[in-house]
């Protein structure tokens, strides 16, 4: 069976690579960070409250192996630190917004135990 991919897919395969290459730098100078053991992708419902309508987004799942639970949700927490800010600017460079300001994707960090 071949598997063909068409070049918008090979596109959003390099930037999902570059995302998670990005996270483990940003992630490695933590003592709780491990890896990333996976990245999923899902449809997303967000609500544009601008148009007032919903519409789909794909949503990257990046799963971090934590060997601390509860101390790398609190780093990670947008109020505790710039790690997520960093991220973020790099995912929105990668997959910046489109017409009308719209998402073309969003991302979460999932934490998992090793």
């Amino acid at each position: 069976m071949k598997i063909i991919i068409t070049e918008s897919q090979a596109d959003t395969i390099r930037k999902v690579k570059v995302m998670e290459k990005y996270i483990d730098e940003v992630l490695s100078d933590y003592d709780w960070y491990e890896g990333i053991n996976k990245v999923t992708v899902d449809n997303y419902l967000h609500y544009d409250s601008h148009d007032e309508e919903m519409y789909d987004v794909p949503l990257y799942s990046f799963y971090v192996i934590t060997n601390d639970l509860a101390q790398s949700r609190f780093d990670s927490d947008s109020d505790n630190a710039s790690m997520t800010d960093d991220i973020d600017e790099m995912f929105t460079s990668l997959f910046p917004r489109g017409k009308n300001n719209r998402y073309s994707a969003v991302w979460v960090l999932r934490y998992v135990s090793p």
